[in-house]
């Protein structure tokens, strides 16, 4: 599994290369971002700010003097970070359907949701109806309290989804009484 980071997380990019018999020579780093047509060289150390949700791409390779190398790569999810409200806030008993509200950070459209990969703790959203589609478009998401395991107390639930290939992810605390 891969890493994720938050979009705009800015992550220092370090490595170490040695090599006790003839020494390490050369050594090169790059970066490819999503939708990349090329490689970012950068030096090892660079603070590197992920500004594009997607899957980046690192590589490191160190040449040792016997002109052997060594390649190295690292890969990472970035997640567009959104917001998400629980309709009702209190969940009460494990009969029915309750709402997830999910917002976005401007600049993203909920038009483009795919409902059939939206998820919350794991448990898949409703999707039974045109109806449901027509909900995630504008950022609501049904799902069955039955489907949930809940303990009384309050609950950190995480929502997953993607919008047009890109990962969103939020958080949010509901107050669960039985």
């Amino acid at each position: 599994m891969c890493d994720e980071y938050k979009l705009g997380t800015t992550l220092q990019l370090l490595y170490s290369a040695t090599d006790n018999l003839s020494g390490v020579v050369t050594e090169k780093m790059t970066v490819t971002g999503p939708n990349a047509t090329s490689e970012n060289i950068v030096v090892n150390g660079t603070d590197f700010t992920f500004d594009k949700p997607g899957v980046y791409n690192v590589t490191v390779i160190a040449t040792n003097a016997a002109g052997l190398s060594t390649t190295i790569q690292k890969q990472f999810v970035v997640y567009i970070p959104v917001t998400v409200e629980v309709k009702p806030n209190v969940i009460k008993g494990n009969k029915g359907v309750f709402t997830v509200h999910v917002g976005l950070p401007e600049g993203f459209n909920s038009k483009d949701f795919n409902l059939n990969t939206a998820t919350l703790n794991g448990v898949k959203a409703l999707t039974s109806n045109s109806g449901y589609y027509n909900q995630a478009k504008l950022g609501q998401f049904k799902f069955e309290r039955s489907d949930f395991t809940w303990t009384t107390s309050d609950v950190t639930i995480e929502f997953r989804c993607y919008i047009n290939g890109y990962l969103v992810v939020g958080q949010t605390t509901v107050k669960v009484h039985q």
